[in-house]
């Protein structure tokens, strides 16, 4: 079995997020005219594997694990399976897993 491992740490400066829109939802609210935009930290951490069962089948496995300020932890696993024909002429890939999203009215 051949594997090659990938880990990616997302850097501090890249993890605050600032939602601004312009509208009521980001307004101050002693004054409707001041925009105040939200500010979220969201650091996370992304590793990946990919396992070489043989040359027609492959295996990618992946689990990303962020925090985020307003909701805690969130993990988000992944798997994915590659076959490929003999003739390297067809391909069947396959995947599940699932993600996060921080719930926005307006998006």
């Amino acid at each position: 079995m051949d594997s090659a491992s990938y880990i990616r740490r997302v850097p501090q400066a890249e993890t605050l997020l600032e939602r601004n829109d312009n509208t009521p939802a980001t307004a101050d609210a002693n004054n409707i005219d001041w925009n105040k935009p939200t500010k979220t930290n969201l650091p996370g951490v992304f590793v990946q594997d990919e396992i070489t069962l043989n040359d027609n089948h492959k295996l990618l496995l992946g689990l990303r694990y962020d925090y985020n300020s307003l909701h805690g932890s969130i993990l988000s696993p992944r798997i994915s399976y590659k076959w490929n024909s003999p003739d390297k002429n067809n391909v069947l890939r396959l995947s599940f897993g699932n993600g996060y999203r921080a719930a926005n009215v307006f998006v």
